[in-house]
């Protein structure tokens, strides 16, 4: 059984990686761009519940239906979304969907945040 010193030169060395494998360029290659692709689709989620918070704001709860749904296209994870989005559906008196908002919020909740007692 191999069992390391403490105190190992080993462990102050930078990892080892394969500079001009291709294949590894392609990898770091495809992390960058789907890490560009969240920022871009967080930011846009960003603007489109900005605008359904106003037309929340004004009385315009189609609109903001819209815009909620819209921007959960972008970005799926975002729960504050979908608690928005069911406040509007009461408002519209869609309340199936309300329904289905608020129980995709909490399933999410008890996956990944371990339990909704917050």
């Amino acid at each position: 059984m191999f069992e390391s010193e403490e105190g190992s030169e080993d462990d102050d060395k930078a990892p080892i990686v394969p500079k001009d494998d291709p294949q590894f360029m392609a990898m770091e290659q495809d992390f960058k761009d789907r890490h560009q692709r969240r920022k871009r689709d967080r930011k846009l989620a960003e603007e489109l519940k900005a605008k359904g918070n106003e037309a929340v704001k004004r009385g315009l709860y189609k609109s903001a239906k819209h815009h909620y749904s819209e921007a959960l296209e972008n970005k799926k994870d975002y729960l504050a979304l979908y608690t928005n989005r069911a406040m509007v559906c009461i408002k519209l008196e869609d309340m199936q969907m309300a329904i289905d908002d608020c129980s995709r919020v909490l399933e999410y909740c008890e996956v990944f945040d371990e339990g909704y007692e917050k």
